[in-house]
C-alpha cells in the first residue's frame, strides 16, 4: 500500500528496473537449493571420476649425482665450483629426457608391442611414436640446490609405471659405464698411436747418435785442444812484423786448413751432444706415454658410474589420477556457478515486484507498509487473521504519524490483479480508523 498524495517521479513508459541487490537476494533465498545442487554436483563428479576415468598410476626413483670432487681453494674457485655443479645437474637432467635414452627404454620393455604407448599403429616409425608418447609420461626434477634427480614415470599399469622408472635410472647408470668405457677406449687407441710415432722417432734419433758416436770416436778433446793450440802459434807468427811474402802465404794457408779442422771437429761434437738430449727427450716422452697406457689398462677393469640408485621405484597402489577430491570439488563449482545462473536469469527473467524496496525503486513512491495475502477464508485461520489486523494497524499508524502523505484524505487501495482482497483491506482499514475517530 502507497501512501496517498505522493506523486511518482516516473513516467508511464518507464520500464521495470531492479536494483542490483535484488540478485544477492536471489541468491540467498535460494541457498538451500544451491546447497543441494553443489551436494548432488560434487557426488556425480565423484562418481564420474571413480567409473568412468581412465585410472594413471605414478612410481618415482630417485638418484644422486656423485660428481668427481675437485680440491678448490679460495672463493673465486669455490664459486666457480657451484657454477659447474649447476651446469653439471643441468645436462644430467637433459641426458635423462634424451630420446636416446627413452629409446632404450622403448626397446627393452617391447612398448611398441603395448596399446598405451603405441597408440598410433600406422605410424611410419613405431619406435619414435613410443619414444613421444613416453617422453609425456616420463618427469625428471631436481630439487633446488641438491644434486637428486627424482625419476616421475606414469602409466594405466602400475607394475608398467615402475618398470618404467627403474629402468630409465637403471640404462642411465649404465650409460655412464659406457661412456667411461668409449673415453678409455678412445684415450687408449689415442695413446697407443702417439707411443708407436714416439717409438720411430726415437729409434731414428738414437740411430743417428749411434753414428755420430762411432764419427766423434775418433774426435778427442786433446786432438782439438792441440789443433787450438796450433792456430794460435801461428796467429803469433803472422802477428810478427818483417815476414816474407812467402812465409806469410805459407801460414795464411796453414792457419785455414787447421781453422777448418777444428770447425769440422767441434760441429761434430756440437751435433753428437745435440742428438743425444733430442734422443733423451724422446725416451722420456715415450716412458711418459708407456705409463699413461699401463695405468689405463690396469684402470679399465675399475669403472665406476658417477651416480648412483637411492631409492628405487616402488608398485603404487593407488592411482593418482583422477584426484577424486579435486573432481568433486570442481564439479560443485559448476553445478553451483550453473546453477547460481540460472537463479539470476530467473530473477531477471521475473517481471513481478517482490519487496518494498523494488517497488519504491521501480515507482518512486513511498511503502506505508505490507500486508500479507489473507485468502477468501481468512477468518478461519487464527495465524492469517492476526498477521492481517497487526499489518493494518501498522498503515494507519504510518499514515496518522505523517510524512510526505501529510495532509492527504483519500486513500487509494488498489491491486494488479483480481481477487487480492482489496475490498478486505479498505474496510479493515477503514474501521481501524473509525474506532480512532478518524
Amino acid at each position: 500500500m502507497t501512501a496517498p498524495g505522493f506523486r511518482p517521479v516516473l513516467s508511464d513508459t518507464v520500464t521495470h528496473v531492479k536494483p542490483w541487490y535484488t540478485e544477492l537476494a536471489a541468491l540467498w533465498d535460494a541457498k538451500w537449493i544451491l546447497l543441494l545442487v553443489a551436494a548432488l554436483g560434487s557426488a556425480a563428479g565423484y562418481f564420474g571420476a571413480d567409473h568412468f576415468v581412465e585410472d594413471r598410476f605414478t612410481a618415482s626413483a630417485v638418484l644422486s649425482l656423485n660428481p668427481r670432487e675437485e680440491r678448490t681453494t679460495g672463493l673465486r674457485s669455490v664459486l666457480s665450483s657451484l657454477g659447474r655443479e649447476e651446469r653439471i645437474v643441468k645436462s644430467e637432467a637433459e641426458v635423462l629426457r634424451s630420446r636416446k635414452l627413452l629409446a632404450l627404454v622403448v626397446d627393452h620393455l617391447a612398448l611398441t608391442e603395448d596399446p598405451e604407448f603405441s597408440a598410433i599403429p600406422l605410424a611410419d616409425d613405431p619406435q619414435a611414436a613410443a619414444v613421444a608418447r613416453l617422453s609425456d609420461r616420463i618427469s625428471v626434477k631436481n630439487p633446488e640446490k641438491t644434486l637428486v634427480f627424482h625419476i616421475t614415470a606414469s602409466a594405466d599399469d602400475p607394475v608398467t609405471a615402475q618398470k618404467l622408472a627403474d629402468t630409465l635410472a637403471s640404462f642411465y647408470i649404465s650409460g655412464q659405464l659406457e661412456a667411461q668405457r668409449e673415453a678409455t677406449e678412445r684415450a687408449t687407441r689415442w695413446l697407443t698411436d702417439r707411443a708407436a710415432d714416439l717409438i720411430v722417432d726415437l729409434d731414428e734419433k738414437e740411430a743417428a747418435a749411434a753414428t755420430l758416436a762411432a764419427d766423434a770416436q775418433r774426435i778427442s778433446k786433446l786432438k782439438l785442444d792441440g789443433l787450438q793450440r796450433k792456430l794460435a802459434a801461428i796467429e803469433d807468427r803472422l802477428s810478427v812484423d818483417g815476414l816474407s811474402e812467402e812465409d806469410l802465404t805459407t801460414l795464411t794457408a796453414q792457419k785455414t786448413k787447421l781453422a777448418a779442422a777444428a770447425n769440422e771437429e767441434s760441429a761434430v761434437l756440437v751435433e753428437k751432444r745435440q742428438i743425444t738430449r733430442e734422443a733423451e727427450a724422446s725416451r722420456l716422452i715415450y716412458e711418459h706415454f708407456r705409463t699413461r697406457l699401463n695405468e689405463i689398462a690396469v684402470q679399465s677393469g675399475f669403472f665406476a658410474p658417477e651416480s648412483r640408485l637411492l631409492s628405487p621405484a616402488t608398485m603404487p597402489k593407488t592411482p593418482s589420477w583422477p584426484h577424486l577430491p579435486l573432481f568433486a570439488a570442481l564439479s560443485a563449482v559448476l553445478a553451483t556457478g550453473l546453477a547460481a545462473a540460472a537463479v539470476l536469469l530467473r530473477n531477471a527473467l521475473d517481471k513481478r515486484v517482490s519487496s518494498v524496496d523494488e517497488f519504491e525503486f521501480a515507482t518512486g513512491l513511498t511503502v506505508a507498509g505490507l500486508i500479507p495475502a489473507m485468502g477468501k477464508r481468512w477468518r478461519k485461520n487464527r495465524v492469517v487473521e492476526l498477521k492481517a489486523l497487526s499489518s493494518i494497524r501498522h498503515v494507519r499508524t504510518q499514515l496518522l504519524r505523517g510524512g510526505p502523505h501529510r495532509g492527504g484524505r483519500v486513500v487509494l487501495v488498489t491491486s494488479t490483479l483480481p481477487g487480492e482482497c482489496k475490498s478486505t483491506h479498505a474496510v479493515l482499514l477503514a474501521k481501524s480508523l473509525v474506532g480512532l475517530g478518524r
